[in-house]
């Protein structure tokens, strides 16, 4: 009488002969182990079977052992109904799942309790609107009468700051001179929509609004603090970084005109 050589660890099925391939013929189990003791009991015998070489196993040439043990049982079920891959995927499968629920424990469901724990944030309420927080809030402007001595002097160039609700503001002690190594060309200025050149002025338009300033004569849109612009002899339109190294003082800057500005009566005043 031939005894059991080998059992599958997966779903226990005893085999008289090693299978092919070292699988599981009934689960695809893979590492099928060969019986170094037998672990039943002496008194019990399993039925005769004839003798075949190791080439010939059948499929009813294997045995089950009974056993009692609950856990065994179960994953004996599984892999013998289920088979190895399809029990291990759905292992697996269980496996991500408990996982994931654990994530989903310890961070979102304790972030939300965290957020209705939270105090209730306290409205601040909005500061009023200071001088001090406006561009160019630390340089000095002439105010509304001073602008209208402008119009009979010659030679104005005064940086001016155009819009903003204040017409045109003139600085009162600095101007800029245009170096063509450093400043850059500009064919045309964002949310300008005229440019008309004259002798010694020229005709600028921003949306609605129409400003007259002289040519060498630095202008900043209130719009766009941080870019200064001038026009020189040639109707060329010029820009730069607006920055304070490039203010100097207004008599210095007059002494680099080639050409005597003349007065212009029709230059933008300061509304208030």
């Amino acid at each position: 009488m031939s005894e059991y050589t080998h059992f599958c660890p997966w779903c226990d099925a005893r085999f008289l002969y090693p299978p092919e391939g070292g699988r599981c013929p009934f689960c695809g189990g893979p590492g099928v182990k060969r019986i170094e003791k037998d672990p039943v009991p002496k008194a019990q015998t399993y039925p005769p079977v004839p003798e075949r070489p190791l080439n010939m196993y059948r499929e009813n040439d294997y045995y089950v052992l009974p056993t009692k043990n609950p856990l065994r049982t179960a994953k004996r079920w599984a892999f013998h109904t289920l088979g190895y891959r399809l029990t291990m995927i759905m292992a697996c499968i269980v496996l991500l799942l408990v996982i994931s629920w654990q994530i989903y424990i310890a961070f979102f469901t304790t972030a939300k309790q965290g957020t209705h724990n939270a105090p209730i944030p306290t409205i601040q309420p909005v500061k009023p609107f200071k001088e001090s927080v406006r561009p160019f809030a630390t340089y000095q402007f002439f105010d509304a009468q001073e602008s209208e001595v402008l119009r009979i002097q010659k030679n104005v160039i005064n940086v001016t700051v155009l819009g903003d609700g204040y017409g045109a503001r003139y600085m009162r002690t600095y101007a800029v001179i245009l170096d063509r190594s450093t400043w850059k060309k500009v064919e045309q200025i964002f949310s300008v929509t005229g440019f008309t050149p004259d002798e010694t002025s020229c005709t600028i338009e921003v949306d609605t609004a129409t400003y007259n300033i002289n040519k060498h004569q630095g202008f900043i849109l209130a719009a766009y603090p941080g870019t200064i612009y001038i026009v020189d002899d040639d109707n060329t339109l010029w820009k730069h970084v607006f920055s304070d190294h490039l203010l100097i003082s207004i008599p210095e800057a007059q002494a680099t005109l080639h050409t005597s500005i003349k007065p212009n009566p029709e230059l933008s005043l300061t509304l208030r």
